[in-house]
């Protein structure tokens, strides 16, 4: 059967698509079959109902049986039975002295200790509790092969309500820094890995019982000050994974103590080399620090904004700190800082596109904060003098994902939206997308529109005028609204290009 040819306009239509979508003409690929092939997959859960019906003292041998089993259901049933009955899991440990050749099958219930308070019954909490009485006593060895799901408890114990040995730190600490250094690939990302590792979850639990001291208005322990120098010192993988949280929590550590930080910590932050690279990435992406530490540390978080190679929510991170810094220094001129304006713009200019980018996210993201009037009011005395003071002027820093940003910090401006306009438009390139988002400027039924429609066909023009070939559902409502605002502007010729760009439903 012959397919009748297409009508000249959807030929033509469908050629520009071809064109524009060049990547789609090849062969199908496997991953075009993804959906297909994983459309039977399902989970396994273990079996249980050999372990339910067994008396405590038969239920460790009949999880013997069933590891060996050709059965992947019945090889998962011990650990979907700790979950299942926590207290009868444990009333089986409990039947066999606390040897090497449990670990496992303790490993596997120490799994059920969760995160949160509210997620476990008050039994579980009863049956962690027992267990934890009950592993106090367990030997040297036997209580290292579980370091790992032990440090969990100890970081949770406080959120637990679980009444954890204070010796218990110092006893899963050396079995910690006996944990060989996996292979890091390409992996640059510090922080995931200090959350998933021993080392980790003993330092955020240091650090929460330093806390706790401060909180309660007491003296630091000379204890625990000894155990964060000891960890930070490590040259150990935990020790890297310790000096990762107490980067997380810079501000904190260095209000703790200034000289461990100093004496200990700076040193591993300022080295040129794989793990130092990862501390300074830590220290911008993931922290939100006090004056005080952005003085002390300011060159390393110029350093570590500079090398960040992240994206989205962590390049935005990243630049944060030069944000706060410089609208801190016009809110409050008196205040020390510790990154001017020059720097901020020097760190800018060298930093990647993605923390540029960030940095236009984050005055847009603060602006909208505030209420009206404020939001006009901060641009105009804050966010306003910051951009001119910190942005790259060269064309060279121009950018498709630049003018998006750009184009929503304009839309965040409130009330000075008109002299944000002017201030921003030499900062825009057409947008070189082929699907065009306005949404910035349709919100509150186009409000920025209504009350400034010179203003924002001048932002729409500088966004959407010629090379731009992209389409927008947004655009034709946006005209209209301008031009009920402002019917002169009904003649202008930029609103019947604009209308060329637009896409009705």
């Amino acid at each position: 059967m012959n397919t009748p040819p297409l009508p000249e306009g959807a030929e033509a239509l469908l050629e520009e698509i071809r064109a524009r979508r060049d990547y789609l003409a090849r062969q199908i690929d496997d991953r075009d079959q993804f959906r297909g092939w994983t459309s039977g997959v399902r989970s396994v859960r273990g079996r249980t109902a050999q372990l339910v019906s067994a008396q405590p003292s038969e239920r460790l041998s009949i999880a013997d049986e069933l590891e060996v089993s050709r059965d992947i259901e019945d090889r998962e049933g011990w650990p979907e039975y700790c979950r299942e009955d926590p207290t009868g899991a444990l009333a089986a440990l409990r039947v066999r002295p606390l040897d090497l050749a449990l670990e496992p099958r303790w490993r596997a219930w120490l799994q059920i200790v969760p995160y949160r308070r509210e997620t476990a019954s008050e039994e579980t909490l009863a049956a962690i509790q027992q267990a934890i009485d009950l592993l106090n006593g367990a030997g040297p060895e036997f209580f290292a092969a579980l370091s790992g799901p032990l440090a969990n408890i100890v970081e949770r114990a406080k959120t637990l309500g679980l009444n954890v040995p204070d010796a218990w730190w110092d006893r899963l600490w050396p079995a910690a820094e006996t944990e060989p250094v996996p292979d890091w690939g390409d992996d640059t990302e510090l922080y995931d890995r200090v959350i998933n590792s021993t080392g980790g979850a003993l330092a955020e639990a240091l650090l929460q019982a330093l806390n706790d001291q401060r909180e309660g208005a007491q003296a630091f322990r000379v204890e625990d000050l000894g155990r964060l120098e000891q960890m930070i010192s490590s040259e150990t993988y935990a020790g890297t994974m310790a000096r990762g949280a107490c980067v997380r929590y810079l501000s904190f550590v260095f209000s703790v103590s200034p000289q461990i930080v100093d004496d200990r910590l700076r040193p591993f932050m300022l080295a040129e080399d794989e793990n130092g690279l990862r501390l300074r990435a830590v220290l911008v992406e993931y922290n939100s620090l006090t004056a005080e530490a952005e003085i002390a540390f300011s060159d390393l978080i110029l350093q570590g904004i500079r090398e960040s190679r992240q994206k989205n929510v962590s390049a935005a991170n990243a630049a944060s700190h030069i944000i706060r810094a410089v609208v801190a220094s016009f809110e409050n001129p008196d205040l020390p800082r510790g990154i001017t304006p020059q720097q901020a713009r020097q760190t800018l200019r060298i930093a990647s596109s993605d923390v540029r980018i960030g940095a236009l996210t984050i005055m847009a993201n603060w602006l909208e904060e505030f209420e009206e009037p404020g939001r006009g009011a901060a641009w105009l005395d804050l966010y306003g003098p910051a951009f001119a003071a910190i942005w790259p002027r060269d064309r060279a820093y121009l950018s498709n994902e630049v003018s998006k940003e750009i184009v929503s910090l304009a839309a965040a401006t409130g009330g000075a939206f008109a002299t944000a306009v002017a201030t921003l438009l030499p900062y825009i390139s057409p947008f070189a997308d082929d699907w065009i988002n306005l949404h910035d400027l349709s919100r509150d039924n186009y409000l920025l529109a209504a009350a400034h429609p010179g203003y924002t066909l001048d932002l729409l023009w500088a966004a959407c005028k010629p090379p731009c070939n992209g389409r927008s559902s947004d655009i034709n409502p946006i005209l209209n609204a301008i031009i009920t605002s402002n019917p002169g502007l009904a003649a202008d010729r930029r609103v019947h290009k604009l209308r060329l760009r637009a896409v009705n439903y």
